[in-house]
This record gives structure tokens, C-alpha cells and sequence, in this order.
């Protein structure tokens, strides 16, 4: 297998880039003449830099195409996701940096991410904040804030028009701590949380969900890598963990972050661990509808299971190290209140009491709803109504 150094994958960056910016300026000057064909009211909405069909943009891009007819939305995409059929035989849309997707650029009155400003396109920050600065823009997030501080600050508040939020708490850490203007961040719900009210029965009592999220300094150094994988194999692919779960007949699916999929795809260590199956390109939403229990770090997924009132163990392996250098909004020591363990061992045995005793959350119930209320302030299927309403009636003006 041909491997490429750093230096020749920030080469070959530079020139995407570039072409990028020069199609998208060819674009600029062609639109002029053909700008009478763009009819309607035209929106684009993206997620995951083009790379998927999933999460809060989706869920909100099905709500405008059954619900909102006088909208003509195109879904951004890359050609080589591997939801690119899906997309492409359900929806109308465009291929992410074509010369179409630029044109269609220009011609929209609204452009909505989920994930960040690439989600539309690639081309460089010089380019969409001067040629972009009309077109109403929308940040929807992928996850509810809490466990993992962001370092956006300026160049979001920037950028974009419009911040969706779940509650009020989380609405003051995005104008605090990411600096964004106080009437640009609505409460308005999460797209994704309807989907999920609406199949809460469809839990299945053989299914866990683990999902580690990703540390941005692990990459810096082989050894604090080789230490992160280490941690996860040690709870993945123990012996005691594996039988414990083939006894009840227990399927634990590991979606790894979507950082970690390159080293993965060389680890032939999870294709031993009887119990274990790596779901590392599927849509996450069904494991979160169908999962008994959630066991993560710090993963905003966290929320959609204790919103669906399913638990959650924290396997939290780093959290001195993570709290150093990535931080968190919460106090993660006293203010999650649920079942928490920092090392492989606890995990198992804490994993283990969770499925004997029914998947139960008495013992935490009332602490949860104290949490759920702080961090939602809709718990219904309305919130992809109140976010399409927020954002026209703010694009309308």
C-alpha cells in the first residue's frame, strides 16, 4: 500500500485547494449570464465536509423536502461518500466544489452546516467571507455542547448568520466561550432529537453502543497514540468483557470517531473480539435508536441516549490529560451523575451490572431529568419545525 508523508498530503491540499478557488472565481464571472435560469428560493445544506447523509442537517433537509414545497433545497455532497447513492437516488443535489455547486452557491438565498464552513465548500475562508457575505448562513451543530470545549471564537461569529441551540444553557456557552453575538444563537432544538422521540421503541436489549470520541494530540506523537488504542482495546477486546456478552447473547457495535477510521482500517485486532463488531462507515443514528446502553468518553452522543432515557457509562480513561487540553463546559467529575469509571476494568464490571440489572436507570432517574432539563429545552418532535421557522423568518429580513 502506497503511503504518503505529510509534507506531500499538504502539497497535494494546496493544489485541491487552488483549484478550488479558481473554479469558484470562473464561477463568479460566468454567473452573470446565466443567473436567470436559478428560479426559486434556493437553499443548500451539508454536514460531515460533504463526507455523509447523517446527523442534524439531514434530519433537518428531510423536514424542508416533505414539509416545505416552496423551498428548492439541494443536498452538498462528496462523490466518493459512501452515501452518495443514497442521496443521489432520494434528493435533489450537488456535487460538493463542481463548477454546478458554485453556481448554485451564488444563486442561494440560504447555506446551512452542520459541522463547519467546508461543509458547503473547500474553497478557501478569503473567498466565502468576501463572495459569500449576502447569503444567509446557518450553523445547526452535530451535537449538543457540554463535554468538550470548541476553540471557534471569531472567525464562526464571522461567518455565520445564525447558531441553533438546544437550551438556554447552551445558547450562553456559544455567546461566553465561542464569542458569538447574542442575537444570532436561538433556542430552537436539534434537528435529529424528532427522529429520535418518534422510534424511542425500537431499543433492542442486545445491542450497546460504545463510541470514543477523538483527541487531536493523540496524532502528534506515535506514543500518546499507541497509549489512546491501548485504553480501547483494553476494554474492547477483553476476554472477560467478550464472554460476559456472548452469554447474553449481546452485540457491543464500536463506531469509532470519524478521525480514527485510517488507523482502524489497518487494525486487525477488533475482527478477534467475539462480541464486537466495528460499524465504523454506518450511520450512527440507528445504533442510537436501537442501543440498550451508550458507553463513550465525551461524545455528544451522550445526549440523544439520555434524552431517550437509556443509560450511559462513561469510560473516561484520560480524563485528567483530556480536562488539560481540551476541557470541558461541565464539571465531568460532578456533574454527569450517571455511571462513570477511568479504567477498563471498572468499565467491564460496571457494564456488566448495568445489563443484570435490566438496563435500569432508577437509581439515577431523578438526577438525569435534573440534567435533561438543563440541557433541553424541547423534549417533543417539534424541533425541526421551530429551527426551519426560526431560519426563514430571519433569512426573510
Amino acid at each position: 500500500m502506497l503511503r504518503i508523508n505529510s509534507t506531500t498530503k499538504k502539497r497535494i491540499k494546496l493544489i485541491l485547494n487552488v483549484k478550488k478557488n479558481i473554479l469558484f472565481l470562473l464561477a463568479l464571472l460566468y454567473f452573470p449570464f446565466v443567473k436567470k435560469k436559478f428560479n426559486g428560493n434556493i437553499w443548500l445544506i451539508g454536514g460531515h465536509g460533504g463526507s455523509r447523509y447523517d446527523d442534524n442537517s439531514a434530519a433537518l433537509h428531510q423536514y424542508i423536502v416533505n414539509n416545505q414545497k416552496g423551498i428548492s433545497i439541494f443536498w452538498v455532497i462528496n462523490r466518493s461518500s459512501p452515501d452518495f447513492s443514497k442521496v443521489a437516488d432520494n434528493y435533489t443535489y450537488i456535487k460538493k466544489d463542481s463548477f454546478k455547486c458554485m453556481l448554485y452557491i451564488l444563486a442561494a438565498s440560504v447555506l446551512i452546516c452542520s459541522h463547519g464552513k467546508g461543509d458547503i465548500t473547500g474553497a478557501s475562508d478569503w473567498l466565502r467571507h468576501s463572495l459569500l457575505k449576502k447569503k444567509y448562513r446557518v450553523f445547526l451543530s452535530h451535537g449538543v455542547e457540554g463535554l468538550k470545549r470548541n476553540n471557534y471564537k471569531n472567525n464562526m461569529n464571522a461567518y455565520f448568520d445564525f447558531f441553533a441551540s438546544s437550551s438556554s444553557f447552551e445558547r450562553q456557552i456559544k455567546i461566553d466561550s465561542w464569542q458569538i453575538d447574542e442575537d444570532k444563537v436561538v433556542v430552537t432544538g436539534y434537528a435529529r432529537y424528532d427522529g429520535l422521540y418518534s422510534d424511542n421503541g425500537r431499543r433492542k436489549k442486545n445491542s450497546i453502543l460504545y463510541m470514543p470520541t477523538w483527541r487531536d494530540w493523540v496524532i502528534t506523537d506515535k506514543n500518546n497514540l499507541e497509549r489512546f488504542y491501548y485504553q480501547i482495546d483494553k476494554f474492547v477486546c477483553s476476554d472477560e468483557l467478550n464472554e460476559f456478552l456472548e452469554r447474553k447473547g449481546i452485540i457491543l457495535y464500536f463506531h469509532p470517531h470519524i478521525n480514527m477510521h485510517n488507523n482502524l482500517r489497518s487494525k486487525k485486532t477488533y475482527q478477534s473480539c467475539s462480541a464486537v463488531k466495528c460499524v465504523a462507515n454506518n450511520s450512527v443514528q440507528e445504533y442510537i435508536k436501537e442501543a440498550a446502553l451508550l458507553v463513550t468518553d465525551y461524545s455528544s452522543v451522550c445526549w440523544d441516549f439520555l434524552y431517550l432515557k437509556k443509560p450511559v457509562l462513561f469510560y473516561q480513561f484520560d480524563m485528567d490529560e483530556y480536562l488539560a487540553k481540551r476541557g470541558s463546559y461541565l464539571d465531568l467529575r460532578n456533574d454527569l451523575l450517571v455511571e462513570t469509571a477511568y479504567d477498563a476494568e471498572t468499565a467491564i464490571k460496571k457494564l456488566k451490572n448495568i445489563v443484570l440489572s435490566g438496563y435500569s436507570m432508577i437509581n439515577y432517574e431523578k438526577d438525569v431529568n435534573i440534567l435533561l432539563n438543563k440541557m433541553f429545552r424541547y423534549r417533543d418532535r417539534s424541533n425541526c419545525h421551530q429551527l426551519f421557522e426560526a431560519i426563514a423568518e430571519r433569512a426573510a429580513n
